[in-house]
């Protein structure tokens, strides 16, 4: 009767170990992912940056053409320009 016992007490030893095993191979895994999660949070920090400076290089870029006279900016210029010249005035006429 015992020797039944012991070969389902190593069975189950067994099966424990592969278990064990397994668990520790996705432990690696999860690591592994993690650390490349990781890398793909700091690329994707880096990008928004430069994301930022292009869309600021891109701005300026349209003020300088539409202070060059670009057709398709000419009309927000003049209408900057009119507010700068309407708050000088106001300006002024406190002053005075």
């Amino acid at each position: 009767m015992e020797k039944p016992l012991t070969d389902a007490i190593e069975i189950l030893e067994l099966k424990m170990q592969q278990y064990v095993e397994k668990h520790l191979a996705l432990e690696d895994k999860l690591i592994e992912r993690e650390a490349v999660l990781y890398q793909n949070k700091l690329q994707m920090h880096a990008l928004e940056k430069e994301l930022v400076k292009v869309q600021e290089k891109c701005k300026t870029l349209e003020q300088a053409n539409a202070l060059l006279g670009g057709d398709e900016f000419r009309r927000a210029t003049k209408f900057k320009i009119n507010k700068l010249i309407k708050d000088i005035d106001l300006c002024i006429s406190e002053l005075m």
